[in-house]
């Protein structure tokens, strides 16, 4: 981790009117679980090109991982506007933030589209099982849970507790629901 700061800040350094050397310190200050530096990076990346869709995607989930939803999805809606073609983290992180509001609807439909753009990823799929399980829909949730154990055996809820950038109190919320469903210590 340190390395990579380390080297993010160089590429800064190198060329401070690169968009994606900010997004790429933005990264690792969002794994450092250090959002606001992370946050001020993007906005960096964003006032040099207005229309880097990929800063509007991190930013996205910057702000899910702190617990901001409404920010996630402004975000988001941006990153997908200024790119059609996004990649399966966009719905990813709108439904995630739809989860964190309470739309559990709206969260299940648009981590099913994430899933579809990459079925193999385990992130869309614990919100989907969470998704799920405060949908009531408890089969399904289960369904889910199998489906990651079988395409990711590794991704048990400890593992998710050690690569996690979002901060505790909204683990804990996750980790409740993901019980529910079945899915392993």
């Amino acid at each position: 981790m340190n390395l990579a700061l380390e080297l993010a800040q160089q590429a800064v350094a190198m060329n401070n009117r690169n968009p994606p050397v900010y997004w790429s310190l933005a990264y690792v200050y969002l794994f450092q679980k250090d959002y606001e530096k992370a946050v001020q990076a993007l906005k960096k990346a964003i006032e040099i090109s207005p229309n880097y869709a990929d800063a509007y995607g991190l930013l996205a989930l910057i702000y899910n991982s702190q617990g901001n939803p409404d920010g996630a999805i402004a975000s988001v809606t941006r990153g997908m506007e200024l790119n059609p073609y996004y990649s399966f983290d966009y719905p990813y992180n709108l439904g995630r933030a739809q989860y964190l509001l309470g739309e559990y609807q709206h969260a299940i439909d648009n981590l099913v589209k994430a899933l579809e753009k990459n079925e193999t990823s385990p992130t869309p799929r614990f919100y989907l099982i969470a998704s799920y399980v405060k949908a009531g829909m408890i089969d399904d949730a289960e369904w889910e849970s199998e489906q990651l154990q079988v395409q990711n055996p590794e991704m048990t809820i400890s593992q998710l507790r050690r690569t996690s950038v979002q901060k505790d109190t909204l683990m804990d919320e996750l980790v409740l629901d993901l019980r529910k469903a079945g899915v392993p210590e």
